[in-house]
């Protein structure tokens, strides 16, 4: 097995070096580019020649595991701990974090688990409808840098606690939105996965940095949070090549979460069909009260919308159908039952 880097071999020098390395298994090692194009040249060129493409932003972890799959018949590697869930907004405004925050309240409630929010969204801490009191993930950047030596332990201790769930703020230091390396993150992520069994993560509406994309590249489920505004069914058609890019042997799969659904703007049917996403739920918009619990810093929950708490309901039942989490107050029996 043979690694080789873009930053040492040009794409038009790879097949001169196949020749020499006449037997061996190679893999181009692409690292990332902002002109998406070039990548997906590269990578076509590895087609022809027929070499494996290990995409960019990946972790020493991601590229052994990539390596195994493609080259030794592993099967894809099972991580320990709880499951994880990524939050992704089609475009700024689309009330990602309230709805990421609503449902870890509605699922920490309802649900016999541990519940985590972990901020990874680098342009917004996401601590507006929260009093909060923990610790910032820039703050945490010294302890994580690298892969770095924050424990699982130490995460929980830096997090704001809530009644049913707990809560890391994500950056909100503007010189470090693009310096977290990929190590950084996923080191970030698995201690949250060893601590809580429910981990949903809001990684913002930028999948251009490494703190959103390594939430995607872990995560057990996507959830791409939207309008019905054409802009943003707009803005996720334009992350499509930049995510292809990072991830083409295996497209990402995605559910659709609605945000201030309205009946007057148009069927949920032609949203799923324009962003090829099936749908999870939808949520109404709250209009006033949403501003004012912004203004309060008070959950949307606390709304007590009937129609917003029972779309709530159903997204988390069917997640929880999803992933078979065993209800608050089950006996013992039937909680053995959920697991089955």
């Amino acid at each position: 097995m043979v690694l080789i880097s873009d930053r040492l071999v040009q794409p038009h020098e790879l097949e001169s070096v196949v020749e020499l390395l006449q037997g061996k298994n190679l893999v181009y090692l692409l690292s990332y580019k902002a002109d998406t194009g070039v990548t997906e040249d590269a990578a076509l060129v590895c087609q022809r020649i027929g070499i494996g493409v290990c995409r960019p932003k990946r972790t020493i972890e991601q590229l052994v595991e990539y390596v195994h799959q493609q080259f030794m018949g592993g099967a894809p590697a099972i991580r320990n701990g709880g499951q994880v869930i990524a939050l992704v907004g089609a475009k700024s405004q689309t009330g990602l974090t309230g709805s990421t925050l609503s449902l870890a309240e509605e699922i920490g409630k309802r649900m016999d688990r541990k519940v985590a929010v972990i901020g990874l969204d680098a342009f917004t801490p996401g601590d507006v409808f929260i009093t909060y009191s923990g610790t910032y993930l820039h703050d945490l950047y010294t302890q994580i840098k690298d892969g770095g030596i924050l424990t699982p332990t130490e995460l929980v201790a830096h997090m704001h606690q809530t009644k049913h769930f707990a809560f890391l703020a994500g950056n909100a230091d503007p010189t470090k939105r693009y310096r977290y390396s990929s190590e950084s993150v996923a080191h970030v992520i698995a201690c949250a996965r060893e601590a809580f069994d429910i981990v949903l993560i809001d990684a913002g509406s930028n999948p251009d940095n490494n703190l959103c994309l390594q939430a995607l590249l872990y995560a057990d489920m996507r959830i791409v949070v939207t309008t019905q505004q054409p802009s943003a069914l707009a803005n996720w058609q334009r992350f499509a090549p930049l995510l292809r890019m990072v991830n083409h042997e295996q497209p990402m799969s995605f559910l659709l979460l609605i945000n201030k659904w309205s009946k007057q703007w148009g069927d949920t049917k032609e949203i799923e069909r324009s962003m090829a996403a099936s749908m999870l739920g939808w949520l109404p918009d709250l209009k006033e009260d949403g501003m004012l619990c912004e203004m309060e810093r008070r959950l949307l929950t606390t709304v007590e919308h009937p129609k917003y708490n029972e779309q709530l309901k159903r997204m988390v039942d069917l997640l929880q159908s999803r992933f078979n989490w065993p209800m608050q107050n089950e006996s013992p029996k039937s909680k053995w039952f959920a697991r089955r």
